[in-house]
């Protein structure tokens, strides 16, 4: 076959240029409009009268009046566009102009005086509603009795489908967006900014001409927060992305390697703890790992390795291939993968043979904070209060939220563990700096726990786990073993979006008492403590055996005890950040 001439070659290179600007054409859109209008969308449904009060369809208005961006338009006509919109929640019945400095959070929306997109008349209707004190926007977001938290509810699917039209796909990118502005309290914690975040979602969510595509749009989207508490599912992502089966054992990151960490069904014989796992159907773990990056929201690099662990032996089929090391010996090997519902019911059952609580030779005792209940709690304080050492095992999710009873126990006295940031429920965007929050023995009556702690913690511990340790920490007498927890702090707040799919966030900002930061970085720990792959295989438990070693040692590893700091007032014993957490 003769070569293509220059002609030829040329003719090539102008019709493929041509296909490729027809097909962008159809699919892009002024960045900058589209980021404009989803904003302004946001001040209209957070701060205009009408929308607090729910007397307006916010989703509607957004979706009769998204089609300017989705097309080609002039500035008049898109400020006409907004002018309308505004004037669909009740327009500005205020009749000063409101200056951006001049409002609470006037850095917050500067962005609405760019006269490069908005008109004059548009810039001051948006400036006066946003410079207005919301009465109480419980509509939308509702405070709950758990200070600070807040439920996003009176939010409609909008689409069942897996694939929504443009429009709503649009909607479901402008409703997380706007939420994630004006009610995460750790937006400064995140690797980008939000504003940047947005013109990249709106190629996302305008190119996403398929389900998987659009629905992983939405993944992406909640992996941006850098939140170990955004975990994003829909009935498409279960059956068509993750699979809805699951293997029947538990894999950890040690070492760089996947490693089998326990059976949850013993059947399973030859995947014993211990067990390098090196392909899962024919792919190495490294690139399943290297695979998921974009789409596991994690708050850091240990907490994005856990949830790996959890899906890189899911899958569409009830048998899995793998690849495995036992010993010297490389394998291929069966396993089985069932339903999540008969996972959770063997993982239950594994869970009621672990041990709760432990008498080791007298003075010392040992408690799994995962498996342990508070009517447990109630009957042991007898025991507890006698001991000369407490290891308190948080390498697990509480399982009874027992905070405020066990540090009864513990802590001899009322200490502050943490304060919160919490929304405001008048200045959507604007967060309160709570008063310290405390935990420990208030009366002076009674026997009083003079023993010291030991508490265990890894990437698993996380959440209440995180926070409870810094309850447990605010006794003075504690050291903590183990290595970087899931950074993971503050209750979980959930959004549903159009695609039925359901995600979520940190509602809530919490910190020790003199403001050290623990979303992200994770809790204080002592000393570092990580298992090893030998370890792992013969059955041993290393943070527990350090702990016993610490435990026959002297008592110079444990600080002088805690006592309240000047000037602190006794504030409220109520339920911790992450109540209601799953």
């Amino acid at each position: 076959m003769p070569a293509p001439t220059s002609s030829q070659k040329w003719v090539f290179i102008v019709w493929t240029l041509l296909l490729v600007s027809i097909e962008c054409n159809s699919k892009t859109i002024n960045l900058k409009d589209a980021a404009y209008f989803i904003r302004a969308w946001g001040v209209l449904k957070y701060y205009s009268p009408l929308s607090e009060r729910g007397k307006v369809d916010v989703d509607a208005i957004f979706l009769k009046h998204i089609s300017i961006v989705l097309k080609p338009h002039t500035k008049e006509e898109f400020n006409a566009e907004l002018n309308s919109m505004c004037s669909d929640y009740g327009g500005n019945k205020r009749a000063r102009s409101a200056r951006a400095e001049l409002m609470p959070l006037g850095h917050f929306f500067s962005w609405i005086q760019d006269s490069a997109v908005g008109c004059t008349a548009v810039i001051d209707q948006l400036l006066n509603i946003a410079s207005r004190s919301a009465k109480k926007n419980e509509y939308y977001a509702r405070r709950n009795w758990m200070p600070g938290t807040v439920t996003f509810r009176n939010e409609q699917v909008a689409s069942e489908a897996d694939l929504p039209d443009a429009g709503t796909r649009l909607l479901a990118l402008a409703r997380f967006w706007n939420i994630i502005n004006y009610y995460d309290p750790y937006t400064n914690l995140f690797d980008e900014n939000w504003e940047d975040v947005l013109p990249q979602a709106i190629i996302r969510f305008v190119n996403s001409d398929k389900a998987l595509s659009y629905q992983l749009a939405v993944v992406w989207l909640t992996t941006r927060i850098n939140d170990g508490h955004s975990v994003t599912w829909s009935p498409f992502l279960r059956d068509s992305v993750w699979g809805p089966y699951h293997p029947l054992f538990e894999a950890e990151y040690i070492e760089g390697q996947t490693v089998i960490r326990r059976r949850i069904d013993m059947h399973e014989k030859v995947l014993k703890p211990g067990v390098i796992i090196l392909q899962v159907d024919g792919k190495t773990t490294k690139q399943i790992r290297d695979s998921l990056i974009d789409y596991i929201s994690a708050s850091n690099e240990v907490s994005r390795q856990l949830k790996a662990n959890w899906a890189l032996g899911s899958g569409k089929d009830t048998i899995l291939t793998l690849k495995i090391l036992n010993g010297a010996d490389t394998m291929l090997v069966k396993a089985t993968r069932v339903k999540g519902q008969k996972l959770y019911e063997k993982g239950m059952e594994c869970m009621q043979k672990e041990i709760s609580y432990l008498d080791l030779k007298g003075d010392l005792a040992y408690l799994n904070i995962g498996t342990i209940t508070n009517s447990q709690l109630r009957k042991l304080r007898k025991s507890i209060i006698h001991k000369r050492i407490l290891i308190v095992d948080l390498r697990s999710y509480p399982l009874h939220h027992p905070l405020y009873k066990l540090a009864k126990i513990t802590n001899t006295k009322w200490v502050t563990y943490a304060r919160f940031q919490r929304p405001s429920p008048r200045h959507p965007g604007l967060f309160a700096d709570d008063c310290p929050y405390f935990c420990g023995k208030r009366s002076k009556m009674g026997k009083k726990f003079n023993g010291k702690l030991i508490l265990l913690v890894n990437e698993c511990t996380g959440s209440q786990g995180e926070t409870t340790a810094m309850a447990l920490q605010a006794s003075g007498r504690a050291i903590t073993l183990g290595s970087q927890t899931a950074g993971t702090n503050g209750n979980v707040a959930y959004i549903l979006l159009p695609g039925r799919i359901h995600t979520s966030f940190s509602g809530l900002g919490v910190t020790y008492p003199d403001g050290t930061q623990t979303q992200r970085v994770g809790i204080k720990v002592d000393i570092i403590v990580k298992p090893t792959i030998k370890g792992i295989s013969e059955g041993r438990d290393e943070l527990l055996e350090k702990a016993l070693e610490i435990c026959k040692s002297n008592t110079s590893y444990f600080p002088a005890k805690a006592t309240l700091q000047a000037g602190e007032k006794p504030g409220k014993e109520s339920d911790p950040p992450g109540k209601t957490d799953h």
